[in-house]
């Protein structure tokens, strides 16, 4: 399925206006959405302002620091409305705003995914709720009948590797979170990914050796990987003590 990849383009410290404005745009004829930031903090933010502008109804928050009971809660209702056809009464318009736990072990299909940039396996588990499903045409509003992935938490720089947030980096590293990016801007330069028959192939290359990116993140690229070799090392050590 050929799914285009966009970059939010305030970058990573884009206000959470420019995320409503996003959503409102998509889904203005209807619609099911994913937001999926990489901290509690950050979903936190994107829901409240989510809430305000669509109304409680239309918004769901999921996070690992919710009540066991809670969060089992809030899941199964997702999982009763964004399910597979027939097995479920999809609704209108929702917007599902959740951390990692998106990732895996979540059948549900949206019709528009938004999330900030993650080491590229993460990423393509992430875009594998994206049209999930197999549906009819218009099962799902024209503004988001085909494939659309836009990814935030990250900065571009004319002539200068990207930028991240603090929060993203702490949980994934620089080095992964550069690789990744350097394959989204090239997905967004051309003509996005097919999934699932890319996804092998866009995997090998986030974790080999190849050079990515353009020239001007090499240095950056480089001192990331020192850091990230650096830190494995570190951890190979302890774990033999």
């Amino acid at each position: 399925v050929p799914v285009e990849v966009d970059v939010l383009g305030q970058g990573h410290d884009e206000g959470t206006g420019a995320m409503v404005a996003l959503l409102a745009g998509a889904l203005a004829d209807g619609g099911c959405a994913l937001v999926v930031r990489n901290t509690v903090r950050r979903a936190q933010e994107t829901f409240k302002a989510v809430k305000a502008a669509f109304g409680a109804d239309e918004a769901v928050l999921l996070h690992a620091r919710l009540t066991v009971g809670e969060r089992a809660d809030r899941t199964a209702r997702v999982l009763d409305l964004l399910g597979p056809p027939g097995a479920c009464a999809r609704p209108r318009r929702l917007i599902v705003v959740a951390t990692q736990l998106a990732e895996q072990s979540f059948d549900v299909d949206v019709d528009f995914l938004v999330t900030d940039l993650a080491p590229i396996d993460l990423l393509l588990q992430r875009a594998g709720r994206l049209h999930r499903h197999a549906r009819d045409d218009d099962a799902r509003p024209q503004r988001v009948r085909a494939p659309r992935v836009v990814v935030t938490g990250m900065r571009l720089w004319p002539g200068a590797a990207p930028s991240f947030p603090q929060g993203s980096v702490y949980v994934y590293g620089k080095y992964l979170l550069l690789r990744s990016a350097a394959l989204v801007k090239e997905a967004a330069e051309s003509t996005g990914w097919s999934i699932p028959a890319e996804v092998p192939a866009l995997v090998r290359r986030g974790y080999s050796g190849e050079a990515l990116g353009p020239e001007a993140w090499k240095p950056d690229l480089d001192a990331a990987r020192d850091e990230w070799m650096e830190k494995k090392w570190l951890r190979r050590s302890k774990a033999q003590e």
